[in-house]
């Protein structure tokens, strides 16, 4: 059994199963989108690469993950996954392949593709809605996008797939409209609402968690007694961040395959970004592994660097930046190249670590 990580504790070492593999995989089918939503981390990307994922990447991508054994196979990413214009055969391939299947999407090609959604079944469909009447979502379009989820909900009939889960990004601009969609979300065939907090970046800086939408918890409290009278499950996120933790990737065995075949342990790390959060500005910067072009994707999720990677992050073996007295004077935190406990990359200051913002796996 190798040795991959040692957790320096007197006695105790920590290593991997030699048998261990991923249950879940992210595809990046592309990074472009058909929408520019204000809030979009894309936009805070100084050298994101706009692309589709080759029809090789993918076959090799499908394959690597079948022999690894995964269970879950996710459509997302930095850009728009139904923009690649291979996307209904590749939904097809996967469904065929795969014992879950998950589409998280803007929405925009969800009329001409519901019957398909409906009938294969998808598992999990994801949508992002930021507004409940008009256009759908902040600095985007979707003016239709609620009579294509009743298309969904009408196919669906009294079966239980494709489960809609909608993600609703609060910010200044939108948080009060949070209960209204909430009462509409059953006509809708919605499931569940997911309230994230808007990322602040170099392009929109507008958040909640900045003390801009005063009565935020008034607002929440309001949502979950109307949830409770329709009978829609709202998930709220925390008002502020606290040294709690847990890597939702982690959980779930999960990793993240760019469009370019790039394996980076999540979404947050899959490219290079700037993020403003409490103040605190901060470089993000991407952290891959391997490519699955070069490397089969079991012996990269194996590779050491990557064990030791998911071993730090799942205990987690690293500080709570966002929470820390010394936040404002700390260089560490500046960045993800390394923390006060020698971590290096660190999830020290990630807001989905802290659960403030929406993880899509």
């Amino acid at each position: 059994m190798p040795k991959v990580f040692r957790l320096r504790l007197k006695e105790f070492s920590l290593v991997m199963e030699p048998s261990t593999h991923p249950e879940m995989v992210v595809a990046e089918l592309a990074t472009e989108c058909s929408y520019a939503c204000t809030h979009c981390f894309r936009f805070a990307s100084p050298d994101l690469k706009y692309g589709i994922m080759g029809d090789e990447v993918f076959e090799k991508l499908v394959n690597d993950a079948e022999e690894a054994g995964v269970r879950r196979f996710v459509f997302t990413g930095w850009g728009e996954p139904t923009v690649h214009p291979r996307f209904v055969e590749y939904l097809r391939e996967v469904r065929n392949r795969f014992a879950e299947v998950v589409l998280n999407t803007n929405g925009w090609r969800l009329r001409e593709l519901a019957p398909l959604i409906a009938s294969l079944p998808v598992d999990e469909l994801v949508i992002s809605i930021e507004k409940p009447r008009g256009p759908a979502r902040l600095g985007g379009f979707g003016g239709d996008l609620f009579s294509n989820l009743r298309r969904i909900k009408e196919m669906r009939g009294h079966g239980d797939k494709p489960f809609i889960r909608a993600v609703f990004t609060a910010t200044p601009i939108n948080y009060k409209d949070l209960p209204e969609l909430v009462r509409i979300a059953k006509d809708l065939g919605i499931n569940e609402i997911v309230v994230t907090h808007a990322i602040p970046h170099t392009k929109f800086r507008r958040t909640c968690l900045n003390g801009e939408c005063p009565d935020l918890s008034e607002v929440f409290e309001e949502a979950a007694k109307v949830a409770m009278d329709v009978g829609v499950a709202v998930k709220t996120p925390p008002l502020k961040p606290n040294s709690h933790r847990s890597c939702p990737y982690m959980e779930v065995l999960g990793t993240y395959v760019r469009f370019d075949g790039a394996v980076a342990p999540c979404m947050y790390y899959a490219w290079s970004w700037d993020t403003e959060i409490l103040g605190v500005w901060r470089r993000i910067r991407a952290v891959t592994f391997g490519n699955i072009m070069n490397k089969p994707l079991i012996e990269i999720w194996r590779s050491p660097e990557y064990a030791a990677f998911r071993a730090r992050a799942y205990i987690p073996l690293t500080p709570s930046c966002l929470d820390c007295e010394l936040v404002q004077y700390c260089s560490f935190t500046l960045s993800n190249d390394s923390d006060c406990f020698g971590g290096s990359p660190t999830c020290a200051h990630c807001p989905y670590q802290h659960r403030l913002t929406y993880c899509p796996v």
